[in-house]
């Protein structure tokens, strides 16, 4: 009898209305932690994310002729696609702009992992704030780790003719960020992009 069990549990695996147990859902999703771990999630977020997808789909029949790992795989996406997907949309030039009007300097920052793009798109963002706003637009170099990190965005902001508010390598980022800020309100800059 436990046979003819098993044997309709993997058969309702492969055709689908398996209903989802904790340990179903428990054996797949180590692998996605372990995977979305090797890609620089942090353990936490990747527990929370396996728990959020976890409590989402106990007691949930997988549909018809779905695997309990497409299934899985599925909700795994869904919900990466919601925790990223913003609540509000900002329009930075109206928010830089309204900023300019009450007096106050906007700060944008970069972050990210090396290689995403963060100069590239920091440039970006200045060039349309620069040239569709007509803001004073200066550029805080807080990189300080990497190699080239600088001289990347020296070339940026020469490119665009603006401002580098830079202290070197070796220092606290965060202080750079912070002088810079302060810089930027006594020399009047519109916006800094960190």
């Amino acid at each position: 009898c436990v046979r003819q069990e098993r044997a309709s549990e993997c058969v309702r695996d492969i055709t689908g209305n398996k209903v989802m147990t904790a340990e179903d859902v428990d054996v797949v999703m180590r692998d996605f932690k372990t995977n979305l771990m090797a890609k620089n999630v942090a353990a936490d977020i990747a527990d929370k994310l396996a728990e959020s997808v976890k409590a989402s789909l106990l007691g949930q029949k997988t549909e018809r002729f779905t695997s309990v790992k497409s299934t899985v795989k599925k909700a795994l996406h869904e919900a990466i696609q919601r925790i990223l997907t913003p609540k509000k949309s900002i329009d930075v030039l109206k928010a830089a702009l309204d900023a300019k009007a009450r007096g106050r300097v906007y700060s944008v920052v970069f972050l990210g992992v090396n290689g995403v793009g963060k100069s590239t798109n920091l440039a970006k963002v200045c060039y349309y704030l620069k040239n569709r706003g007509g803001l004073k637009v200066m550029l805080a170099a807080c990189d300080t780790f990497r190699a080239g990190a600088v001289e990347q965005l020296r070339t940026h902001a020469r490119c665009l003719d603006v401002h580098l508010f830079e202290r070197g390598y070796g220092k606290d980022p965060a202080m750079i960020a912070k002088e810079a800020l302060q810089f930027a309100k006594a020399e009047r800059y519109d916006v800094v992009l960190v």
